[in-house]
């Protein structure tokens, strides 16, 4: 999904709320807290760009 690395990284950077846009219903109550002071950007995209490949076609 084009976007899906940078759109996935700004979540993990600044958190999420359950109750927005299209969590809405599909998850529980848990927030993601925002994890900019525990990691730099460079190594959150890493590990996204990481996860997002282990579904890719071989």
């Amino acid at each position: 999904m084009a976007g899906a690395q940078d759109q996935l990284t700004r979540t993990v950077m600044t958190g999420s709320n359950p109750y927005s846009s299209h969590w809405k219903g599909k998850v529980s109550g848990l927030a993601m807290p925002p994890n900019e002071v525990a990691i730099k950007e460079a190594d959150a995209r890493q590990l996204v760009g990481w996860i997002l490949k282990l579904d890719a076609p071989k």
